[in-house]
């Protein structure tokens, strides 16, 4: 990414949270808490307004995944031919997770600036949920991903990771293997290594599915596959 737009997505990430932490009036760790799982801790209900605030930050990472994405597709057809689908689809893993990592890294710096008055248990809380922002949204940029490779367009593949987030996101309110699927459910401190694991799981079949994929054509030939 480049500097501007670290600058922009930091400012962005801070701005959030502010409106997240007035709306709630906690302004620590539970005021993040209560953005990322959509929930006023306040009345218990989900709150609409978390969840604008929620799925705006997605639509963030949505975003800058289907940049990278994109970008490295259209090298695709002078890639594959000096080497082979296979490095092709690694480089590109690789890309995408560093992307993921970088946006994750922001966010957790714009957490940490509104949880200063937090103790020690939540600032680890604060680091186990942005392990969830890498993992889950690592799992979205392997789908746009897939979605590349079917040649999906991008208008459809941003609408429909938007309209998918936020529909999980709802769900997890009433069930907390929702959060499987979305960052986090408001019961996802009870069963953390079950929550770690099934996400793993979750990525790991997704990359399985990019590897055995055989829909995926380019424009030059295969010097070896």
């Amino acid at each position: 990414m480049k500097r501007r737009n670290i600058f922009y997505v930091t400012a962005f990430f801070y701005l959030i949270n502010r409106m997240a932490v007035s709306y709630t009036k906690s302004w620590n760790f539970s005021g993040i808490e209560q953005l990322v799982t959509a929930v006023n801790n306040g009345t218990g209900d989900l709150s609409v307004f978390l969840l604008t605030l929620n799925l705006a930050v997605g639509a963030i990472f949505i975003y800058f995944l289907m940049s990278k994405t994109s970008n490295l597709f259209l090298l695709s057809d002078y890639i594959i031919p000096r080497s082979s689908k296979a490095a092709f689809y690694k480089f590109t893993i690789f890309e995408v997770g560093k992307t993921v990592l970088i946006l994750s890294a922001l966010k957790l710096l714009a957490d940490l600036a509104f949880s200063i008055q937090s103790t020690p248990m939540e600032i680890k809380w604060l680091v186990f949920i942005f392990s969830l922002y890498v993992q889950t949204f690592m799992k979205w940029g392997l789908i746009i991903v897939l979605f590349n490779m079917i040649r999906v367009k991008k208008s459809v593949i941003y609408f429909s990771c938007l309209t998918l987030l936020i529909f999980f996101q709802f769900l997890a309110y009433y069930s907390q293997f929702m959060s499987v699927l979305t960052v986090v459910s408001p019961n996802y401190q009870k069963h953390p290594i079950l929550l770690i694991t099934s996400k793993l799981l979750i990525l790991a079949t997704i990359l399985y599915c990019i590897f055995k994929n055989k829909e995926y054509e380019f424009y030059g030939e295969v010097k070896n596959d």
